[in-house]
């Protein structure tokens, strides 16, 4: 009960903005649940998990890479489910303290995991596509970007990739090219029964900033 109690004042903390008090609250949290059960339990490894993007959240870059460290060496073998997924928190924390080269290679290395897992189709695949879309962008590499974000698919995660790409043309002000990808990202929304989302207004408030650009004030 104190345990929960400390997490929920972690949480309390992080919605308030003190993000350095959730760390610790969640800090506290951790070390109780490692006293209390093995460092294989799911419970321990989300608790984990829970403190390092804190710690990200916070700009706490080398406290978020020591948390995920000991996720993968100490407690994921590479046959787990959520290797990937480690993998590529360890690229954000990379990303984060500005190591794009370190960062790339494990976010490919989680890209070609989750192909072995999941194959091709699913909707992961387009997410890792972009993290790496916009790590290249971060490197100041847009053609590496734009390639990297091409994922296929009908659904919300295939939506995100093409907003990330008219997004990625926008920046370079080809404003032609990002007005198609978002027009069809919101086409690909809109089949998805996604037009009450909080990313359909932003696809939709992206399409306006486009063609003020454009000076198509009417549009």
């Amino acid at each position: 009960y104190y345990m929960m109690n400390v997490l929920t004042l972690a949480s309390v903390c992080e919605k308030a903005g003190l993000l350095d008090l959730a760390v610790e609250y969640c800090e506290k949290a951790v070390e109780i649940r490692r006293r209390l059960m093995s460092e294989e339990h799911l419970d321990f490894i989300n608790s984990l998990n829970s403190l390092a993007a804190l710690c990200c959240k916070d700009g706490q870059y080398d406290r978020a890479l020591e948390v995920h460290r000991e996720i993968v060496e100490r407690m994921l073998g590479k046959e787990h489910i959520f290797y990937a997924d480690a993998l590529s928190n360890l690229s954000v924390d990379y990303g984060g303290k500005k190591e794009f080269k370190k960062a790339l290679a494990l976010s490919k290395k989680a890209l070609q995991r989750k192909k072995e897992l999941l194959g091709e189709e699913d909707p992961q695949i387009a997410a890792c596509h972009m993290a790496m879309g916009t790590l290249y962008e971060s490197m100041g590499k847009a053609a590496e970007a734009l390639r990297s974000t091409i994922a296929d698919g009908r659904n919300t995660a295939y939506a995100d990739t093409l907003t990330a790409i008219g997004k990625l043309y926008e920046g370079q002000e080809a404003y032609d090219e990002a007005e198609r990808f978002v027009r069809k990202a919101l086409e690909v929304r809109k089949s998805c029964g996604d037009e009450k989302s909080g990313m359909y207004l932003w696809c939709l408030h992206l399409l306006a900033e486009i063609e003020r650009r454009q000076e198509d004030f009417d549009a």
